[in-house]
């Protein structure tokens, strides 16, 4: 079995905390609602830019646990 790194996420992760966050959602909340709608959700809740700018604000801590 490999260890668990657990780390402080960086702006370098916020494209695939971005991908990881919209696919949860989409698998979680698609039934339940129209396609455009569930775009326009995820393109203004989880996108690049809004990962980018939780990574960055002082008073967020994003912790990511990696395995491999």
């Amino acid at each position: 079995m490999q260890d668990l790194l657990i780390r402080r996420g960086v702006l370098g992760d916020a494209a695939a905390l971005a991908e990881l966050a919209a696919r949860i959602y989409t698998d979680t909340f698609a039934s339940d609602n129209r396609p455009k709608d569930l775009q326009a959700h995820l393109t203004s809740a989880y996108g690049v830019a809004q990962q980018s700018a939780e990574l960055a604000a002082p008073n967020v801590v994003t912790l990511l646990a990696e395995r491999g």
